[in-house]
């Protein structure tokens, strides 16, 4: 490569500021995603083996095995005295409770609902069904409530999170789950596999296996918050594509 030196300091940054947010080693498949797009491209033609180079050139990094998962690297000093048991055992605790504490895939219209202020005089429902789509509905001060038992009402108490400067995903997560308690199975909110919002009645239909148009993937993308939109991470080649078909149909 051009320069060792170049890819070292971006990989102990990459690893440092990983450590620093998340007190935890990162995967080496997770790893080579944060570098600069030039840097991955330089390692894919020179063929570089992010182990054997953090190995040789960065000895203020520890790699580490990490059973199952392929390996990882954090920085020697802030686990000295560990095994390499020890923090494997470690990382995969974390692991665990990271998938307790995940934030499921609500149903768009249940999302939705809870990160969007009610106005004044407005009346907010949900319709939950097992086995059906969940339905939102809003009646004016001279509408009646919708009919049956399958309608909840969401009122501006069940929104206090939406007073914060900022709310994040997962207060908009524990404003559902409070909500839900003692009325319903919050399972019941969650998006069906089936129920894909990108592919809506109003985007044209297209063949299972084929990528959308670009038009389709920001329908897709308009049903998730800020935080959620920054952890995604889209690989240059599928956005080319993207970009690509979008051109060729219009």
């Amino acid at each position: 490569m051009g320069s060792h030196t170049e890819l070292a300091a971006e990989l102990e940054k990459a690893i440092t500021n990983w450590w620093d947010a998340h007190q935890s080693p990162i995967l080496l498949s997770k790893l080579g995603g944060l570098l600069s797009s030039d840097i991955q491209a330089r390692i894919r033609e020179e063929k570089v083996g992010l182990k054997r180079f953090l190995a040789e050139e960065l000895p203020q990094m520890r790699v580490l095995a990490l059973g199952r998962h392929g390996g990882g690297v954090a920085p020697a000093d802030k686990i000295d005295g560990q095994t390499d048991q020890e923090i494997t055992a470690n990382f995969e605790a974390r692991r665990r409770r990271e998938l307790v504490d995940r934030i499921p895939s609500y149903d768009r219209s249940v999302w939705q609902a809870f990160r969007t202020r009610i106005e004044d005089g407005v009346r907010r429902f949900l319709r939950v069904q097992k086995g059906e789509k969940v339905e939102a509905l809003e009646v004016s001060p001279e509408e009646s409530p919708p009919p049956g038992e399958e309608w909840i009402e969401i009122t501006p108490a069940d929104l206090q999170h939406l007073t914060l400067a900022a709310p994040s995903a997962r207060d908009i997560h524990n404003a559902i789950q409070s909500w839900a308690r003692g009325r319903l199975d919050p399972t019941l909110l969650e998006r069906a596999p089936e129920i894909r919002s990108a592919y809506t009645s109003e985007s044209p239909a297209r063949s299972f296996g084929r990528v959308g148009t670009l038009e389709s993937v920001v329908v897709g993308l308009k049903g998730f918050t800020r935080d959620e939109l920054a952890r995604i991470q889209v690989p240059a080649d599928v956005l080319l594509s993207l970009l690509e078909r979008s051109r060729r149909d219009r």
